[in-house]
């Protein structure tokens, strides 16, 4: 049996709530953090991913918004089952290094 989102309207309301926002402030790390959440609990993983690279890019240079970016991307990973690219995410995370391979 395959997983379906869990459609709640709080969930879908949070999702596009966030994504207006970020319209109008796109650099915001606190909204790209909470739309990566409500993303996950939509299921929507690739989406999530999306957000934690932006959070990656975004702040290489502060050190909690690239904890944020890694954690989120591992666990984006992890859900699409891209499981040796998620430990990757969260070592570099834990690490503090901003580039793949390093």
């Amino acid at each position: 049996m395959q997983d379906k989102p869990v459609l709640t309207p709080t969930s879908l309301q949070n999702a596009a709530s966030l994504t207006k926002q970020l319209r109008l402030c796109p650099n915001n790390p606190s909204l790209l953090r909470s739309r990566a959440e409500a993303f996950f609990d939509l299921k929507k993983f690739s989406k999530m991913l999306a957000d934690g690279d932006a959070l990656i890019a975004l702040e290489s240079d502060n050190h909690e918004v690239r904890i944020w970016g890694y954690s989120i991307r591992g666990r984006a990973l992890e859900a699409l089952g891209r499981l040796e690219e998620a430990v990757d995410a969260y070592r570099l995370g834990a690490d503090g290094n901003t580039q793949a391979g390093s």
